[in-house]
């Protein structure tokens, strides 16, 4: 089985290693590679191969499964998207140094990173991320294609929509509703729902921009 890594940066690197991590004690990938159009990187990256999105032609889809490393969610969810319409399956990467509840739901194409914790009967949605240190309460959903940075914390019973990015050192109180699309900015403490496609500032943290373009960085 190959793992592909869609995108060839600080991002990718991070999945490399989450990955020779797991292969060490699964041996679960005989050959873990970068997707990338960018023709600059050439032929290896990280030790590793690269393909281009073109290239991928040639590859056997039940020989292969991929993860998107890329922090921005709409383009996470583009590239998603791109990759299962060619017909691959996505993985799941569960750094072994990373707490995971027995009890939690997992789902294609999503990563979590070592020194994560995922509570009992939660949810980390599909081609979701949650980076070391981040914490996701009991009973808690995680929508696709959504990021949680670094020391971020869920707490009990948080539902979050698609496509929500929560930056570092932001806490949720519990039982919250994330609307779609947002962003929780640096440090942000939210206290309240919050509604679609806004931007979150301060500690309370209030609404202060429409996330028009649906971009992050």
């Amino acid at each position: 089985m190959k793992l592909l890594i869609y995108g060839a940066g600080g991002l990718g690197r991070e999945y490399c290693d989450v990955a020779n991590r797991i292969n060490a004690l699964q041996n679960r990938w005989s050959e873990i590679a970068f997707v990338d159009d960018n023709e600059a990187l050439g032929k290896e990256y990280y030790g590793c191969g690269v393909y281009t999105f073109a290239a991928l032609d040639a590859l056997n889809r039940e020989d292969c499964e991929f993860v998107v490393a890329v922090g921005n969610p709409g383009t996470r969810c583009e590239l998603w998207q791109k990759m299962k319409q060619a017909g691959f399956k996505g993985a799941i990467l569960v750094d072994p140094k990373s707490c995971v509840s027995p009890s939690a739901k997992v789902c294609e194409g999503a990563v979590i990173s070592a020194f994560a914790f995922v509570s009992s009967l939660s949810t980390i949605g599909e081609n979701s991320l949650v980076l070391p240190g981040a914490v996701v309460g009991h009973d808690t959903v995680i929508g696709a294609h959504s990021f949680v940075c670094c020391n971020a914390t869920l707490g009990g019973n948080v539902h979050v929509g698609e496509r929500v990015f929560f930056a570092e050192n932001v806490p949720v109180r519990e039982g919250l509703t994330i609307g779609t699309d947002s962003i929780m900015s640096l440090g942000s403490v939210i206290l309240r729902d919050v509604p679609e496609a806004v931007v979150m500032f301060g500690n309370p943290a209030r609404a202060m921009a429409k996330n028009e373009d649906k971009k992050v960085f």
